[in-house]
């Protein structure tokens, strides 16, 4: 006769790791999930940075044409002298938009899948579907801003005339916003539209991290800085600072090139 329980005692039985019981937490955390940067700069109102247009939301079609009205560029007339045959004719150009659409997904192979874990799959799927959205937009918006620019919309740091000239001591500083800003302002016909706040025009600029941890060395920018705490256009919200009457941001999803000298 085998005595069961001293056989138990010599050769104790081992769970396999397969069936030990293991914690999951039911929730997961979204590695950099933010939303859209470009959000507090957007709406329906002509005086948003961003505006939306949502002429094709009712009908058909997939193209929007908006009329830009140039200024008007004559002398006008003087004294006395006859107004009728020396009058403007007004000049419209015309931006088109097309729209498209951007889609994503995420598969999860079927119920007996999620159930194998805690997680709430279908939550996390809309959590990176919703983050993939989020980059997918300011990625594309910082692209339209900064691709093909004409040569006098280009503004160098320190004394580089170029991005191959570009040098360590080449950063970023408040003489780069102010010469900005004034090539905003050059031209009536192509100057950029300011943002009315509280009756002073106003400008928005954006940086990345590397360009903003500069910006804090410079001792103007320190000694310039304005208050805009309390101030209740979405434009100052998280904002960097303010300086000559433009606000700066910073955003980590700016495209950077790989000319010149590193960070």
């Amino acid at each position: 006769m085998i005595d069961l329980q001293l056989f138990a005692l010599t050769a104790p039985t081992e769970i396999t790791p397969e069936l030990r019981l293991q914690a999951w937490e039911k929730s997961t955390f979204s590695a950099g999930m933010q939303k859209s940067f470009f959000n507090q700069f957007t709406g329906n109102s002509p005086e948003n940075i961003i505006q939306i247009k949502e002429e094709l939301k009712k009908s058909a079609g997939d193209t929007i044409h908006i009329p830009l009205l140039m200024p008007l560029s004559g002398a006008g007339v003087t004294g006395d002298n006859i107004l009728e045959g020396n009058e403007e004719e007004l000049i419209y150009r015309d931006f088109i938009v097309t729209i498209d659409q951007i889609r994503n997904g995420v598969r999860i192979k079927g119920k007996m899948e999620e159930k194998k874990v805690r997680l709430d799959m279908r939550k996390d799927a809309r959590t990176a579907l919703s983050k993939w959205f989020a980059d997918y937009i300011d990625k594309k918006i910082f692209s339209e801003l900064s691709t093909d620019p004409t040569p006098d919309r280009i503004v160098y740091g320190g004394t580089a005339t170029s991005e191959n000239s570009i040098g360590a001591a080449d950063t970023f500083s408040t003489k780069l916003i102010g010469k900005a800003k004034r090539i905003a302002l050059a031209d009536e016909n192509t100057m950029i539209k300011p943002v009315r706040i509280d009756g002073i025009d106003t400008y928005v600029m954006i940086i990345d991290q590397w360009q903003a941890r500069d910006l804090m060395a410079d001792e103007i920018w320190i000694n310039a800085q304005q208050n805009i705490r309390g101030k209740e256009n979405p434009i100052f919200s998280g904002a960097l600072g303010m300086y000559d009457g433009v606000v700066i941001h910073q955003c980590a999803r700016i495209s950077r090139t790989e000319t010149g000298a590193t960070k």
